[in-house]
């Protein structure tokens, strides 16, 4: 929260995000964006002790923590048009592009377990799923 309040043009901070069922390994700790569009998780199945701070190209929504007055200054947050993980990539962008930054914090967040989360937004069971026959 220091990283907020503190100026420095911080809209969105989050901690690392820890693998439920490996608590040892970090499931997320921000994206990272290549020229090419292409989204790398960071730190993703290493120890936490590997985390560093640092400022990704965007944060994971479920534990990330934003500026209310810096949301609010760009309209609508989300399109109906994405779903699932784009809209905090989109968030990300619209962020930098306006001069806001984001950070990291290496401090455990949370945990999460990324097959109860695609059940969830029912991306097991879809065409093209996990779990869907060819």
């Amino acid at each position: 929260m220091d990283v907020l309040g503190g100026g420095g043009g911080f809209a969105g901070v989050q901690g690392t995000i820890m693998q439920l069922l490996r608590q040892w390994l970090v499931d997320n700790a921000g994206h990272v964006v290549d020229r090419f569009g292409l989204s790398y998780t960071v730190y993703r199945g290493r120890l936490f002790s590997c985390a560093r701070d640092y400022e990704p190209s965007y944060l994971s929504g479920v534990f990330s923590i934003y500026r209310v007055d810096v949301l609010r200054k760009l309209g609508a947050l989300f399109s109906e048009v994405y779903e699932a993980y784009f809209d905090d990539k989109l968030l990300g962008a619209r962020l930098r592009r306006r001069g806001y930054k984001i950070f990291h914090k290496a401090i455990v967040a949370g945990f999460i377990s990324v097959l109860l989360v695609m059940a969830r937004v029912g991306f097991l069971s879809r065409p093209g799923g996990l779990c869907t026959s060819p």
